[in-house]
């Protein structure tokens, strides 16, 4: 049973990346113990195999190069088993939402209360985008 965890768990990191949390999921709903998935999951992290803080900063990347902002990226990141605490020490700082809202703004802004409300639905901060429409047009 433990080789056929470990052969599991390295079969699913083969064909993409899981968070410690999506794989112990997989092998927990596949029907492996919790003292097995533990000891695995432990010894993925250990061989470098398995890596939460590498996935979540490429996640957080990913979804503001797609134009959302840090209450949409929030949301998504808790979704897939990530604490607060650390989608938080991921998120861009201010001045990345800033270049992301005028980005945006250049990109789709011809109207500014379309644009904010396209921007305020991302998850980008209301006070935020008001400030950098105002400035942009």
């Amino acid at each position: 049973m433990d080789e056929k965890a470990k052969q599991y768990a390295l079969r699913l990191l083969s064909l993409r990346s899981y968070s410690s949390h999506q794989l112990r999921a997989k092998m927990l709903k596949r029907g492996f113990s919790e003292e097995v998935v533990s000891k695995w999951i432990a010894w993925l992290c250990s061989v470098n195999l398995l890596q939460d803080d590498l996935l979540l900063t490429s996640l957080v990347e990913r979804e503001m190069k797609r134009g959302y902002g840090p209450k949409a990226i929030l949301w998504k990141l808790r979704n897939k088993g990530f604490s607060s605490e650390e989608i938080a020490r991921a998120i861009p700082t201010l001045e990345a939402q800033k270049e992301a809202i005028r980005a945006w703004s250049k990109k789709r802004g011809k109207d500014m209360r379309k644009c904010a409300s396209d921007l305020i639905r991302r998850g980008f901060d209301v006070d935020l985008v008001l400030q950098e429409l105002r400035e942009s047009f």
